[in-house]
């Protein structure tokens, strides 16, 4: 994260691409963190999230060679009407 003040101050990058990079570090230390918890890496994953941010995902998973597919836009929705059904809460 320190990178990212070095590489502004010595205008190796531009101030407006700062938050870019920083998305990149933090989608990309998830991924790699996700995947070292497997014991085999998936051939594909669905990603599910706002579509320009699931975009980033599908592109650093392809870079570790994953496949990555979207799911529905609403999946964390009924994820979580599916878990209050079960515990009645609903």
């Amino acid at each position: 994260l320190f990178s990212a003040r070095t590489l502004g101050l010595f205008e190796q990058l531009p101030g407006a691409a700062i938050p870019s990079y920083l998305s990149g570090l933090m989608i990309g230390t998830e991924i790699d963190e996700a995947l070292a918890w497997l014991d085999d890496k998936p051939a594909s994953v669905v990603v599910v999230g706002a579509p320009a941010l699931t975009k980033l995902y599908n592109v650093a998973l392809a870079q570790r060679g994953v496949a990555a597919q979207g799911g529905t836009p609403d999946a964390a929705a009924l994820g979580m009407l599916r878990v209050a059904r079960a515990a009645r809460l609903v």
